[in-house]
């Protein structure tokens, strides 16, 4: 199991500590990511935690919160993700239609 599972992995724990943890450091991996290296789970790991309504995680994300923002799509996401119009919770994004400019709406 690699590190980047393992932080996705114990984002879905419901251990209130493991979770405050989790919100304080999880932009260090991002950080440390190499722009070429796939982060779609660790991009997970951020939704997860941006979702969650518990005060003290929300505290704990917000203070590295320019960091996760700076980080979190590198070149390998742009490239591989953006393109094809994929989010990093799993659903799609709006795409352009083969010869209209009409987009189809974002579901999920």
């Amino acid at each position: 199991m690699d590190f980047q599972e393992l932080f996705l992995s114990f984002c879905k724990e419901e251990d209130e500590k493991i979770l405050q943890t989790l919100a304080s450091c999880i932009h260090v991996p991002l950080e440390i990511a190499k722009q070429e290296e796939d982060t779609m789970k660790l991009r997970k790991a951020v939704n997860i935690l941006l979702k969650n309504t518990n005060k003290d995680i929300m505290v704990r994300v917000n203070k590295n919160l320019s960091t996760i923002i700076k980080y979190y799509s590198n070149e390998h996401a742009v490239k591989n993700y953006a393109e094809k119009g994929i989010r990093s919770d799993g659903g799609e994004d709006a795409v352009k239609g083969n010869n209209s400019e009409e987009t189809t709406p974002i579901t999920g």
